[in-house]
């Protein structure tokens, strides 16, 4: 009797190293799988974070950049809104620049000099009417024999003079838009050099 009761004994002892031992391993396991969670959490964390970094930086560098241009642009649309007015206030106050008649009535010479046929019409603002006999004294120094007639029109505004030639039809645009059009880049270089003068970064 006492004999079974110690190999019972001896048999639960066992059984319950036996548990005991597996509840370690299963400790142990757990152990390591939560240590290979957390890292792979930490990994995770950690790519999540580098691509929202990267992410933002991006964003931030293209929201820096399309800044930049815009701000480049405004600098270009202002500087070119700027030129345009300038323009445009020089060429109000043309009429009245002394200037102003020599370069009409050299347009006028030289356009007629410079095409073939004998009858010209010559197209100029009302404003310009005053110059009519200079016109016909600027027309003779080509020694060409021609005839011409000046008619209003007030598309030639602000000022200049509009030549066509009756033979073919060749107009001539000796019109101050036109001039300032063609010097439109020079006009526009001038402007940003005097800008730089006054501390006016382009």
């Amino acid at each position: 009797m006492e004999t079974t009761s110690t190999l019972e004994t001896s048999i639960r002892e066992e059984a319950r190293r036996a548990v005991e031992a597996v509840a370690e391993r299963q400790a142990e396991e757990i152990k390591e799988m939560d240590k290979t969670y957390a890292e792979e959490i930490a990994r995770y964390r950690e790519r999540v974070e580098d691509e929202a970094r990267s992410r933002i930086d991006w964003e931030r560098s293209r929201i820096a950049s399309r800044g930049v241009l815009e701000i480049r642009k405004l600098r270009l649309r202002s500087l070119d809104e700027l030129t345009e007015a300038c323009v445009e206030k020089a060429l109000k106050r043309a009429g009245s620049d002394p200037r102003y008649r020599r370069f009409l009535l050299g347009t006028i010479e030289r356009a007629v000099n410079d095409s073939e046929g004998s009858e010209f019409e010559i197209r100029l603002i009302k404003e310009d009417f005053s110059h009519k006999e200079a016109i016909g004294e600027a027309v003779s120094a080509t020694g060409k024999e021609v005839n011409f007639t000046v008619t209003e029109d007030e598309s030639v505004a602000p000022g200049g003079v509009l030549v066509e030639n009756k033979l073919n039809g060749w107009i001539f645009n000796g019109t101050l838009e036109r001039a300032s059009f063609r010097k439109s880049p020079e006009i526009r270089r001038e402007v940003m050099e005097v800008l730089k003068r006054h501390g006016f970064s382009d």
